[in-house]
């Protein structure tokens, strides 16, 4: 279960890592009040580390220190109004190519825990992991070697 997993001590791990150091739920329900809805394992890296940047990935994030000039918030709002992200996606990440890393909304107006690329080229979006948690273990991981 998400509630289990420590951010901090997966990607303090991971050699030059940059990490905030995490938020309160006042931040995150802020967040939420503009966005709409995260998943908990989101919220979790969020009240634990914030943001984070290593191996070549930056996760957008909430915090003091971010070397971004953009929260995750503010990016997700800029991607809508600018290029049309759709309303039921929150980005957290790009891939580097200009593809967002995103959460859907699902019917229900819960956010799913699986995570989506949304494609800059075709505005279609796909499935890429089960989970938060399961994508940024995979990015560390490769990032370690």
């Amino acid at each position: 279960m998400t509630s289990s997993f420590e951010f901090a001590g997966l990607l303090g791990s991971v050699p030059n890592a940059l990490l905030g150091t995490g938020v309160d739920e006042a931040a995150i329900a802020d967040a939420v009040s503009v966005v709409g809805t995260l998943p908990e394992g989101y919220r979790q890296f969020l009240r634990e580390v914030g943001w984070a940047m290593f191996g070549g990935t930056a996760v957008w994030g909430l915090g003091d220190g971010f070397p971004y000039e953009q929260s995750f918030v503010q990016m997700t709002l800029d991607e809508r109004n600018e290029y049309g992200l759709p309303d039921d996606l929150v980005a957290f990440s790009n891939n580097g190519a200009g593809d967002l890393l995103c959460f859907q909304a699902k019917r229900d107006g819960t956010r799913s825990e699986e995570v989506f690329v949304h494609l800059h080229e075709t505005r279609a979006t796909k499935r890429e992991a089960d989970s938060f948690t399961e994508w940024i273990q995979t990015r560390a991981e490769a990032a370690r070697g």
